[in-house]
């Protein structure tokens, strides 16, 4: 199983489109987890033309600014998995997906968490009742908005008390982020001295993790988008 979590800035951007489909093949691709997608509605046939196989589609539209903003994508192949519920909520989609190879069934949720960090405290609490709720293993992954230590910043603008609210929602909820090879940061904002974060991550449950000892996830080569997409392998 290999999912590509993705903060694409746009989704209606041709390049960045064509990127991602050159992921999805290249990656071999079960699982598409977009953030960002600045779309109010997507359609099936654009869906479906991402790759020559079958995927089962959810997704959140974005939100204000006309839809400049926001939006969350979820992809998973027909032919690795069956679809169970799905559920969203303002900052996340999910789907319960049973993983035929391994006759594993499991929640899978994407994250995008707010620029705006005075919403930070609602938003963790939507991923903590979402997430004490489910009754499968989870993984959770996207691009949360949030770093965890002063290391995953580039400068010393941090603020500890939304680093120690962050880390102490992932400890109580009992998950684990898997650890990253590639790049060290995931986001840059592109200015010729740059402020570089690390704002995409995958965690994981202990029940998911049980099952898949080996998982390892990969930052891989950031072409346009300001974001470095993640595979989970």
């Amino acid at each position: 199983m290999r999912a590509l979590f993705w903060n694409i800035r746009g989704f209606g951007h041709d390049g960045r489109r064509r990127q991602l489909v050159e992921y999805i093949r290249d990656e071999h691709i079960d699982i598409i987890a977009i953030q960002e997608t600045m779309r109010m509605d997507l359609c099936l046939p654009e869906l479906d033309s991402l790759s020559s196989h079958l995927f089962a589609w959810h997704w959140l539209p974005s939100s204000g600014n006309n839809g400049h903003s926001g939006g969350i994508l979820l992809g998973v192949k027909d032919a690795t998995f069956e679809v169970g519920g799905m559920d969203r909520g303002e900052f996340f989609v999910s789907m319960e997906i049973f993983e035929r190879a391994l006759n594993f069934k499991w929640e899978v949720i994407i994250v995008y968490g707010p620029a705006d960090h005075s919403r930070s405290p609602t938003y963790l609490a939507e991923l903590q009742q979402k997430i004490s709720a489910s009754p499968l293993p989870v993984v959770m992954g996207g691009d949360f908005n949030l770093i965890r230590s002063p290391d995953e910043k580039n400068n010393d603008r941090v603020n500890r008390p939304r680093m120690q609210m962050f880390n102490d929602c992932i400890m109580e909820l009992g998950l684990r982020e898997l650890e990253r090879t590639g790049a060290w940061f995931t986001w840059t904002n592109r200015q010729a001295n740059p402020t570089q974060s690390v704002l995409g991550r995958v965690l994981v449950s202990p029940e998911w993790e049980l099952r898949c000892p080996l998982a390892s996830v990969q930052a891989i080569a950031r072409i346009g988008s300001d974001h470095v997409p993640l595979l989970l392998c």
